[in-house]
Order: C-alpha cells, then structure tokens, then sequence
C-alpha cells in the first residue's frame, strides 16, 4: 500500500474556507486530498476532478492539476521503495512540486521556459540534480519521454578544498564559548575521525555506537538507509571516545544529533558539515592509509573495482587494526 498526502487549490478567488475532504480508498493505495474550497460550484467541480482522477474511472484531461498531483503522489510513492535518504527525497519532492504547479508537463515550450529559468537561478551542478529528476519524473511518471534526447553539457567541478587538522582545531575552537559544546565537540569529532556522510550522521542512535570498541554501525533499514544502500562498520579514534562518553551522559534523545538544528549551528563554521569527510580522506591519504581500506571504511561504491568485486576484501578486524595503525590509536 502507497499513501500519499496531496494538497492543492482549485477554487476560484472568492475562496471561504479550508476543509478536509474524505480519503479515498481503493485495495492498492489511499489518497488523501486537502483542498480548498470556495462556493457550491467549487465543491462540484473539485468532487467531478476527484471521481476523473481515481484508479477505474475516466483520468480526464492529463494536464489537470488534480490528475497531475495524484500522478506526482503515485510516482513518489514508488520513489520511498529505492531507500533513499529522506534529506534528498525531500529535495526531490519540493522540485517535482514546483515543476507540476508551475507548468503544463505536456506544453513544451512551458518546460523549456521553466526549465531556462532554472538554469539561470541555480548553481550548473544544482541545475543538473533538478532536470534530471524532472526528466526522469516526466519519463516514468507521466510517460513523456521528450527530454530524453536532450543532453546536458558536463559541468567542470572546482578544485577539490584541501581541509587540515588545523582547520579542525580551528571549528572546534570556534565552538568553545557557544552553547552545548559538548554536543558540537562530539559531532565534530566524531565526523571528522570516522567519514561518515553527513546523512548518515544524523541517523545515528545510541544503538549504533559501540563506545567501549569505538564502531559504528551504519545500518539499512526502515530508518537508516545509506547512498549505497549497503551497510558497513566504521571506526572513530580515541579522542572521539572520550568526547562521546561525555556527551552521551546527558543527552537523552533517541538521535544522537539534530540535523536541522546543526545545520543552522554550522552555518558560519571554519569547516562545513559536508566537509568532515572530505577531511577524513585527505587525512588518511596524508597517513598513508590503504587505499583499499579507506575505500571500504567511507562506503564507497566498488562497482567499478574488479579486483574489489571479485578478489580483494579485508575483515572487520582487518580493517580496524589499519584504522589504529593509520591514526595511531
């Protein structure tokens, strides 16, 4: 079963009220509808556009914003079954809402327009994580396969910003006079001696630190999930130990950190949240850590790797004692 909660505004100008309208369900998903509703015609016009848009009836016309919005919701629903993250879902989910209130998926001339506009606003790398979804939203969603040919010129990334153990001193330093250092000590700490991405960070619960064996155990499940969607163990040092040991003994939630919370907490920070674990392979590579290791340690994809698919692999201790020798534990 796939629920989805769809709202929109089909009332004329003259809009009076907001009203819950009833759930409809049928035996493969419930929708349920939040709408606005103005004047007798309103409410007429918006039960004809429910009954169009519900599984065994006539789908209307399919630009109408409440066959677009239920197709939206179908389509995302079967997105929540790749496991993906839910800070990146929700980033596709506000792109897609965006696209479908603003254009007809059919006019293209609409699309390119909407989609030049993106262009101009975002950042290339931004720009390009947005079409693709569209692209892909229009392909699998609606069955509308015009932008398939299209294809984006590739996008020159930055030099990579070399990160040291100084500018961590230096975040760390920046936190000593704010409130709940303890907190922004371990995360910090924690982020930087382990490699963990920043997704996987904020999942975190007391379940999976092993504090007296310094792991960490990156889960999939109904509430982890991962990039790759693979679990894997990693590791944190000495000096993350201590700095978790205290910070565990008054911090009673259920998540070991807050995401939305430390994203405004690190806003203006030396180093940035995304930024630890880039620090953490620069780091290692500078102690000439086994690449293989490393690799394995941060979760990287070894798709790619036919020594790392078919040949090489290391043990749970194997990888521990490298991690030790590597950061002198």
């Amino acid at each position: 079963m796939v629920t989805g909660q769809i709202s929109f505004r089909p009332c004329s100008s003259n809009t009076l009220k907001r009203k819950k309208v009833r759930s409809m369900e049928n035996s493969e998903y419930t929708i349920s509808y939040s709408v606005v509703l103005g004047n007798n015609n309103d409410k007429k016009d918006i039960a004809h556009a429910l009954q169009a848009s519900c599984p065994g009836s006539n789908p209307g016309v399919r630009t109408s914003s409440v066959f677009l919005q239920k197709k939206l919701n179908d389509y995302l629903g079967l997105l929540l079954l790749e496991r993906k993250n839910k800070y990146w879902f929700n980033r596709v989910t506000v792109w897609l809402r965006d696209f479908v209130s603003a254009v007809d998926p059919e006019n293209i001339a609409q699309v390119t327009k909407y989609l030049q506009k993106l262009q101009e606003k975002y950042h290339p790398n931004t720009y390009r994580k947005i079409y693709f979804q569209i692209r892909r939203f229009l392909r699998d969603g609606l069955n509308l396969c015009y932008l398939n040919t299209v294809r984006l010129p590739r996008v020159d990334n930055p030099p990579v910003k070399i990160i040291t153990s100084e500018d961590i001193k230096q975040t760390l330093d920046y936190f000593s006079n704010l409130k709940y250092y303890l907190k922004n000590r371990a995360f910090v700490l924690l982020m930087s001696s382990s490699g963990l991405r920043p997704s996987e960070g904020f999942q975190l619960t007391r379940e999976d630190i092993d504090l007296e064996n310094r792991k960490i155990y990156v889960r999939v499940d109904a509430t982890h999930h991962t990039k790759t969607g693979k679990s894997r163990i990693a590791f944190f040092d000495k000096k993350t130990q201590f700095a978790l040991q205290r910070y565990l003994r008054y911090n009673n939630s259920k998540k070991l950190f807050n995401q939305s919370l430390l994203a405004r907490t690190f806003g203006k920070s030396p180093v940035k949240i995304k930024e630890f674990r880039k620090f953490f392979s620069q780091e290692a590579t500078r102690r000439n850590m086994n690449q293989f290791a490393k690799e394995k340690i941060l979760g990287h994809s070894l798709g790619g790797n036919v020594d790392a698919m078919h040949y090489c692999n290391l043990t749970e201790s194997e990888l521990h004692r490298i991690y030790d020798e590597t950061f002198k534990n």
